[in-house]
């Protein structure tokens, strides 16, 4: 039998999949994403009573925060009247729905404390290190042909991203979680690894030239200042 805590990692590694999943050359990449999330989270949504108690679901649907999106969620549904696009809104509503049901699902493992800590370090650490290295894979292809980086090439560094300030801020927020794993774990290598991607991360923002990214600078030494203090 499937256990609890087998089903939230499988979970969570899946979720983290279907987000950097070939989008087949579709127009709106994040069509394929959120299809694949929907999908994901409606199948796990199914087999969670079998897992289970009622008790704990019903628990993790009165979370304050489940609570909070369910609200908005349905003030989404009401802007239907009024909106000039109903078809177009039915489709945003749909994205809403799918982020709720996985929302509500992580709050059921948060709050049977089925992940460790670890284990979700290590997954958010993973995708800086996928992200930075498509963004940087740009950089490199025109280093690799003599050419001088200028501001007109930014859109050659966006990776996986379409807009700068996304990744940027991206980048600069889930480095302290690689710099917690490094710290939890202790390990010689590590500090070795974490230092080479802090200073990619922090090179790779300097080339996109993002003005939100000094907002995300200063959250991210006062997070420091709170780990170290």
């Amino acid at each position: 039998m499937l256990s609890k805590e087998n089903f939230a990692r499988g979970y969570l590694i899946l979720f983290t999949i279907s987000i950097y999943m070939y989008w087949f050359d579709l127009l709106d990449r994040m069509a394929m994403q959120y299809f694949l999330m929907s999908i994901l989270s409606i199948i796990s949504f199914l087999i969670i009573p079998f897992i289970f108690k009622a008790k704990e679901l019903k628990e993790a649907f009165l979370d304050k925060l489940s609570l909070v999106s369910l609200g908005f969620l349905l003030f989404a549904f009401l802007s239907i009247l009024n909106a000039t696009n109903v078809i177009e809104s039915f489709v945003k509503i749909g994205q809403f729905i799918a982020f709720y049901i996985s929302l509500l699902i992580i709050i059921l493992f948060s709050r049977n404390k089925l992940v460790k800590t670890n284990f979700i370090l290590l997954i958010i650490s993973i995708t800086l290190i996928i992200d930075l290295a498509a963004s940087l894979s740009g950089y490199y292809d025109l280093y690799s042909k003599n050419i001088k980086y200028q501001y007109k090439y930014i859109n050659n560094l966006l990776g996986l991203f379409g807009n700068r300030n996304i990744l940027s801020v991206g980048l600069i927020f889930r480095l302290p979680f690689l710099i917690m794993l490094c710290l939890r774990l202790n390990k010689k290598f590590l500090y070795l690894i974490t230092f080479i991607v802090a200073s990619l991360v922090f090179f790779d923002v300097f080339l996109l030239s993002s003005r939100t990214v000094f907002l995300a600078i200063i959250i991210y030494f006062i997070f420091l200042n709170y780990l170290f203090n």
